[in-house]
């Protein structure tokens, strides 16, 4: 018995010896490797040599399969000396999803984005903040922000003031008051926004409650607004939802209503030229095809009959298109009137002969155009 005893004790101890020297190899808990003690040191990583591969193996090149973009100077590279650069932003018409911006005849631009109005609010205050130019009045509720008047000197050449001192010296504008007003409105699309510059070279201060109806220099006016772009684009500011713009621009630029006789139609609350535009758009990018009208005529002629039913349809117009198969082969075409109301403009439908279409073809043929709204 004393033997098992001592066999066990011993036993024990062997045990507890190689835990311990077990123990004492392992990193302590929260310890880093060492590799790991600087964790910025990716930022300058040493180029190995090319790999060796003999000539009696078989290899073939290493194609890039995915576009590197070219890396830009950041707007806010002294704010972050040691951070990775990024690539350049996406900001254009290459996909619909992205922050875009939208161009209306030579002198009119905008920012399209594909959030609420309550979480770019947010974004357009902190690049304000990361530009150090002040706010000289806000309403959120009218989305209108008035920035203090430009300093433009001794600014950092990355810096939004210096990109827009070199502008006025190109454009020859020697007022030394400089001013950047910016509205956020609701866009044609339902949970979309869109971010409208002016910007202001006076000998007096703006008017801090109205929206100027042009800018000083439009070239000017656009250069803020894709250096604004950008910004959203990268991602800069972490997502947040600001409770002070959830009522911003309540009235829609697009509504779908019924007339006096319980007709249906589209209300575009936009101006004269925008809403042309924003109808032909529309009618294009449903792929329906215009064959008469136009603006001077006060309606757009559409195509109709049985040509409705060839190739391959997608979405509202598939239902439509099925849902109205036998009217539409009783049709050569339409026509898509756009008439002025009180401050906008419907949109409304009928045959291009004196019969009448009904109600419920007018309303699926409205919603393929409002699908289709940008």
């Amino acid at each position: 018995m004393k033997d098992c005893l001592r066999i066990f004790v011993f036993g024990c101890m062997a045990l507890a010896l190689c835990g311990c020297s077990i123990l004492a190899n392992l990193p302590l808990i929260g310890s880093v490797p060492e590799r790991m003690e600087d964790p910025e040191d990716y930022l300058d990583p040493e180029q190995t040599p090319d790999l060796y591969i003999p000539s009696d193996m078989p290899h073939r090149e290493i194609e890039d399969n995915w576009v590197i973009p070219p890396i830009t100077d950041q707007p806010r590279p002294r704010l972050f000396p040691r951070t990775a650069p990024r690539p350049e932003s996406i900001v254009g018409e290459a996909d619909p999803d992205l922050v875009r911006i939208q161009t209306l005849g030579p002198n009119r631009s905008w920012m399209v984005v594909q959030r609420p109005p309550e979480t770019v609010w947010p974004v357009i205050k902190q690049w304000i903040h990361d530009n150090e130019i002040g706010i000289e009045h806000e309403d959120p509720a009218s989305g209108l922000i008035f920035c203090e008047q430009l300093n433009l000197k001794g600014a950092d050449p990355l810096e939004l003031r210096a990109q827009v001192s070199a502008r006025k010296q190109d454009a020859q504008l020697t007022g030394d008051m400089d001013w950047i007003a910016i509205r956020l409105e609701t866009s044609m699309r339902h949970g979309s926004s869109e971010v409208h510059i002016r910007y202001l070279n006076d000998l007096e201060a703006p008017d801090l409650h109205s929206w100027p109806e042009a800018s000083s220099n439009y070239g000017i006016e656009r250069a803020i607004l894709e250096v604004l772009a950008n910004y959203d684009a990268a991602g800069y500011v972490a997502p947040t939802v600001s409770s002070i713009a959830q009522n911003i621009a309540l009235r829609f630029k697009v509504e779908q209503l019924n007339d006096e006789r319980g007709f249906p139609l589209l209300r575009l609350n936009v101006d004269y030229a925008r809403a042309w535009a924003t109808l032909q758009k529309a009618i294009e990018n449903s792929e329906l095809n215009i064959i008469g009208g136009g603006p001077e005529d006060g309606y757009f002629e559409i195509e109709m009959s049985r040509n409705m039913r060839k190739g391959r349809r997608q979405g509202l117009l598939a239902e439509f298109v099925r849902r109205n198969s036998n009217t539409i082969a009783d049709l050569s075409s339409i026509r898509v009137h756009l008439k002025e109301s009180v401050d906008s403009f419907d949109v409304f439908v009928d045959r291009a002969t004196s019969a009448a279409i009904s109600a419920e073809f007018a309303q699926d043929f409205l919603s393929v155009l409002r699908e289709n709204v940008i």
